[in-house]
């Protein structure tokens, strides 16, 4: 090759490969035995503007290009076309598997929210580290000038006046049942757990209205452990009662009474009567006790009263005192009197049967039975 035919072809394929979108002439001008390799340096001229168009059409997105004029790059080419297409589609439903989930997600948390508005429960998110209120179901239900005291509702201001005991709960138990009280007498019970909230360590408190519920069931144990006749305790009370103290080996006094002449007053007036003699028998006894001592009805016309730390004379004492006024004070057509026995319970004694203690104040009691007779009750039998 003469070194002007060289030249030229050399010049044009150092050009073509470092831009395939340059012009040539038409014709180059070689000689008669370089022709050929001018034709096909212009074949490849050809070729590589369309592949470097091509390959501008993939840059931009289009994923339609397939060439096949370039033999193994043709190959090589047309491989790395099919996996950016599939790569594409796959991206697109990676994307559409994205948004169904997150409009499924949103969904679901719309649901959950209005299912939350909607529950007569409140329900009280609160961080654990900051003990604020992240949200509270009841807010939304009222309108934006009555919210105080930034996300706590004008609901919860008014009504959990135990809210101060919500937001500083705190467990070592991941899941806790406890009850409040307000300070109007409404009760709740109030299921608390662990949770997370927007990405934030959050206690959930599910608070419901269990006052007519608890209420119901006060109720009920009072009539289960009241005599419905005087309102006080009955017998079922004092023996559960008793059988604490037997157990712990609490030191009490014990006194054990009898209802003098019951008996007669039903026969003689009539229950309605003998029903006011019990009455007024156990109004004269109240005002000598304290709130800690139990004063319990355990039969027709038996009675017991429990003195913890009190000694026997000072029981004795306030005991006659009952029994005096209630015999100055009877202005009834029969006499009015009640017979007592009293001993002190000692820790020693923690071992007795409560059947070994009521005989032991009920022979004290008989005692003060006879003396009773004597004085109060000496025209007819005293029962």
């Amino acid at each position: 090759m003469s070194d002007r035919n060289y030249e030229i072809l050399f010049a044009y394929l150092q050009n073509i490969l470092q831009d395939p979108q340059i012009q040539f002439p038409e014709h180059l001008q070689l000689d008669e035995p370089y022709q050929k390799f001018g034709e096909r340096l212009k074949q490849l001229h050809s070729d590589l503007k369309r592949l470097t168009c091509q390959a501008e059409q993939v840059a931009s997105g289009d994923l339609s290009q397939h060439t096949s004029f370039f033999g193994n790059f043709s190959d090589a080419f047309n491989t790395m076309v099919d996996q950016l297409r599939e790569r594409e589609e796959l991206l697109k439903k990676e994307a559409t598997h994205k948004q169904d989930q997150e409009a499924v997600t949103e969904a679901y948390n719309h649901l959950l929210t209005e299912l939350t508005r909607k529950r007569s429960e409140w329900i009280l998110v609160v961080d654990v580290e900051k003990k604020d209120i992240l949200f509270c179901n009841k807010k939304e239900l009222e309108e934006v000038e009555k919210f105080v005291e930034g996300d706590i509702c004008d609901i919860c201001r008014h009504k959990l006046s135990f809210k101060q005991n919500i937001l500083n709960w705190s467990s070592e138990d991941p899941y806790s049942i406890w009850e409040a009280e307000d300070k109007n007498g409404y009760f709740y019970q109030i299921t608390s757990f662990l949770t997370e909230w927007q990405g934030r360590k959050a206690y959930a408190h599910v608070i419901m209205d269990v006052t007519k519920e608890t209420r119901e069931a006060r109720q009920l144990a009072s009539k289960a452990y009241h005599d419905p006749g005087t309102g006080i305790e009955n017998r079922r009370y004092f023996e559960e009662y008793m059988a604490e103290i037997m157990e712990e080996k609490r030191e009490v006094t014990l006194c054990y009474m009898d209802l003098d002449g019951l008996k007669y007053v039903n026969d003689r007036f009539g229950h309605l009567e003998g029903d006011e003699y019990i009455r007024s028998y156990v109004a004269a006894i109240k005002p000598k006790i304290r709130t800690t001592d139990v004063f319990a009805r355990i039969g027709g016309d038996e009675f017991c009263l429990v003195f913890p730390g009190c000694h026997k004379e000072v029981v004795t004492e306030k005991i006659q005192e009952a029994l005096q006024q209630m015999v100055d004070g009877n202005q009834k057509p029969y006499p009015a009197s009640f017979s007592f026995g009293i001993i002190e319970l000692h820790k020693e004694d923690g071992n007795m049967a409560l059947e070994e203690v009521l005989e032991k104040a009920d022979t004290e009691m008989y005692i003060c039975k006879r003396q009773n007779k004597k004085k109060f009750h000496s025209n007819r039998e005293v029962r």
